[in-house]
């Protein structure tokens, strides 16, 4: 009988990084973006997530190369001619140039094995990564972001995929090195599967304060209040009642995820108090509630950004101490730490190496629900 679960220790995030060149050649490649603002065949592409290229030129192992609106690639040889090949296309489009890093800030990049970002993988080629490292120039400096490959200004606006589209733009590698913990920690948060002996038969929504209405996917809106329930899994306490089992008690702890990284706890915000359900675990299963308020009623609200946002769940049998582990803004997590193997697991997905020293017990579980939150009509 299996009573232990060991953490997963594959890397929450995958990067790609171009090749780095020398800053005698960045420079020259800078240049000929500069020159591109004058061109008549080309709209120089400022942000790939703002306004989807129709032509992509980046630096590889092999050197420069285009990709090209039809899905075909064109080598450029390994100085910059940017401006050459832009002279050639016969209708104006949209290009961005994806500026590599030069040798220097890649070096300063620590990320991958041999550093202390074990849950982030470097690699081989942009088509393996969940996000690319992009650079463009913004006046006369270079800046770099963390993007999601192919991503279009309609994927960050309707798309359903809750990873941000882009981090912010910066030019320090330890400005990077933090937005690239972001990500893995949201990716760690959205990929990690629990395993338990008992999977707890209720599950997470939003429902429309005063009324009937609960959600558990599509929008919510900017004005409107909404009550956070764990709504019953009938099917799942009729089989525990058939079964002769009755609903284990847990302690239920939920956060939400924006898509800029932030976290916030929800519930339960005052540790272990009033938070084990169901409240009579003694009760027949078909006799537990069929929907549980958290909190009060209408304390969930919408404001700008408008945005995907992930709500998770997580209940568990032990005890999370501290659990403002679960709240974090970009990097920075508000939580003092815990010595249990559970709260150890939690603190540390997509900051380092994913899995604890100890096994993590059968005993917590996970529910996501993702909704976009809009505004007012």
């Amino acid at each position: 009988m299996i009573n232990r679960w060991a953490a997963s220790e594959r890397a929450d995030l995958k990067v790609w990084i171009p090749p780095a060149i020398s800053k005698t050649d960045l420079v020259r490649a800078a240049q000929e973006v500069a020159a591109l603002r004058q061109s008549t065949t080309v709209e120089l592409v400022d942000d790939p997530t703002e306004q989807t290229p129709a032509y992509v030129v980046q630096y590889e192992a092999a050197g420069w190369k285009a990709l090209m609106p039809d899905g075909r690639t064109q080598a450029l040889g390994l100085a910059p001619a940017v401006s050459k090949f832009a002279s050639g296309i016969t209708m104006r489009a949209p290009m961005f140039v994806n500026l590599p890093p030069s040798t220097e800030l890649k070096q300063a990049i620590k990320l991958g094995p041999g550093t202390s970002r074990l849950s982030i993988e470097i690699t081989k080629s942009p088509q393996e990564a969940n996000y690319i490292l992009a650079g463009r120039m913004n006046g006369e400096n270079i800046e770099y972001a963390w993007v999601r490959p192919g991503v279009t200004k309609e994927d960050k606006q309707k798309g359903s995929n809750p990873l941000p589209v882009r981090t912010d733009w910066a030019a320090a590698a330890e400005k990077l090195e933090e937005q690239a913990v972001t990500l893995s920690r949201i990716r760690g948060w959205l990929e990690i599967q629990a395993s338990t002996s008992q999977s707890f038969p209720y599950a997470l929504a939003l429902r429309k304060t005063g009324t009937d209405e609960i959600i558990r996917q599509g929008e919510v809106q900017e004005g409107v209040k909404y009550d956070l329930v764990l709504v019953a899994d009938e099917a799942a306490l009729k089989r525990l009642q058939d079964e002769n089992q009755h609903v284990k008690q847990r302690r239920i702890y939920v956060f939400a995820i924006d898509s800029q990284g932030n976290s916030a706890l929800l519930f339960n915000r005052r540790g272990d108090v009033e938070n084990l359900y169901p409240f009579d675990p003694d009760k027949p299963p078909m006799q537990q509630p069929k929907l549980i308020v958290l909190g009060e009623s209408g304390m969930i609200g919408m404001a700008p950004p408008f945005v995907l946002d992930t709500y998770i769940l997580l209940t568990s049998e032990e005890r999370i101490p501290d659990p403002y582990i679960l709240e974090f803004q970009g990097v920075i997590s508000r939580g003092k730490g815990s010595d249990t193997p559970l709260a150890k697991l939690l603190e540390g997905i997509g900051t380092a190496s994913r899995a604890p020293k100890t096994d993590v017990p059968l005993n917590w579980s996970i529910d996501r629900i993702y909704l976009r939150s809009m505004g007012k009509p």
